[in-house]
């Protein structure tokens, strides 16, 4: 500061100074206590003005040295002073010969000093030589994201961010929620709203907060296994789970596609205009599922295979997650086959109307051919196609009824 004084300007170096509001009663007065102090991060709206100037407030904040601030912002208010003494001083003669004011004094220009044009509202951050304004809007969140998190707690305790898959690939999404696992800690509390079942998955079930008709549900009554299930396996959707109005689970893809086409030829229109969805597990543990549909509330169908096994086994080994009531399980007869195709055989006795639905090569087996691995998803999609109407097999007609309520 004494080099700045004995230097010949007429600056004031208010960068040395703080300001105190206080009561009358000498007690300091703040916006609002720290505790609430919240950083923002909303990709829908990344490329406005206010952004960038939000940006770059935080890495001045949290990344530069208080001296090192009033440094620069000493040396751009001098800029500015050299450019009001030198390049304008020409314009400035001119000026004189104006007669604009009402008392007689002279007009001029000189750059603006105050604070609304001070240097880290001039200045523009670049990423990798780009302006930061001009990056892509998935960068742009995920640098946001990453300085909002990495902020101490006494300047933002809260982080919320909004819809963080906005604007990224599958590829640059993993490196984002990497990277907020790493930064998430326990003197900042985090929120994120998401349609993205990924993120869901990946930050962990037991985390989320269900707002519907002015109540709250949460989800911690998962299990840690049932949590850490779906965090190895993101790509299930979930959310569109957790969001249905009521739901049926199925073992794979020919079966989810012949039960909208049943279910069609029994009610007149789609499960989803029902406002039922349709799951394929494709593999995934049944017991995880229903134990969401079991904290959601939601009512669930299960349909299943019986692969040679007595129905009433395979129910009892679900346990609780069953209860007849919200969630029921819907298994084949195993006198009738062990596996769908079979079952939708015997519940169409008609050779020649199943052959003209199912269209297998004209020698071969109806069953065998329906039953092939390689060939159950094209035989599915046959009969969806098909303006033949076939019959459903028993445990089918009774999930359709149970799902409608």
């Amino acid at each position: 500061m004494e080099t700045h004084f004995a230097s010949d300007t007429a600056i004031l170096p208010v960068e040395y100074y703080s300001v105190d509001w206080r009561t009358f009663g000498d007690r300091v007065l703040t916006a609002r206590p720290k505790e609430l102090t919240a950083a923002i991060i909303d990709s829908r709206t990344i490329r406005s003005s206010n952004g960038v100037d939000y940006h770059l407030r935080q890495i001045l904040s949290d990344h530069l040295k208080p001296e090192d601030k009033a440094q620069v912002s000493l040396a751009f208010r001098q800029v500015k002073e050299e450019m009001t003494d030198q390049h304008l001083k020409s314009v400035n003669e001119d000026m004189k010969r104006l007669e604009g004011a009402l008392d007689d004094r002279n007009i001029s220009l000189a750059m603006d000093q105050s604070s609304r044009t001070s240097w880290d509202a001039s200045v523009t951050p670049h990423v990798a030589d780009l302006p930061f304004a001009m990056a892509g809007q998935g960068q742009q969140a995920a640098i946001k994201i990453a300085l909002a998190m990495s902020r101490s707690a006494d300047k933002a305790r809260v982080a919320m961010i909004e819809e963080p898959e906005n604007h990224l690939s599958h590829t640059s999404l993993n490196v984002l929620v990497k990277r907020i696992e790493d930064l998430a800690g326990d003197e900042q509390q985090l929120f994120i709203t998401t349609h993205s079942s990924f993120l869901l998955n990946r930050l962990g079930l037991n985390g989320l907060q269900l707002v519907s008709n002015g109540a709250v549900s949460t989800f911690n009554q998962i299990t840690q296994d049932t949590v850490r299930y779906f965090q190895k396996l993101p790509g299930y959707d979930t959310l569109r789970m957790v969001l249905a109005d009521r739901f049926v689970l199925v073992e794979g893809p020919s079966d989810e596609i012949l039960f909208e086409r049943f279910y069609k030829d029994t009610t007149g229109h789609l499960p989803m205009q029902d406002g039922i969805d349709v799951f394929s597990m494709r593999g995934l543990s049944l017991a995880r599922c229903l134990e969401l549909a079991k904290v959601t509330g939601k009512r669930c169908a299960v349909l299943r295979d019986n692969d040679g096994k007595s129905p009433d086994d395979l129910i009892a080994d679900l346990g609780d997650l069953i209860d007849g009531n919200d969630r029921a399980a819907f298994i084949g007869d195993p006198a009738l086959g062990h596996t769908l195709e079979p079952q939708i055989v015997k519940a169409n006795p008609d050779e020649a109307l199943l052959r003209r639905a199912v269209q297998p090569p004209q020698s071969s087996d109806v069953t065998k051919w329906m039953s092939s691995d390689k060939n159950k998803t094209e035989a599915a999609l046959r009969i969806a196609d098909a303006a033949e109407t076939l019959t459903p097999p028993l445990y089918f007609t009774q999930a359709i009824e149970f799902i409608r309520g």
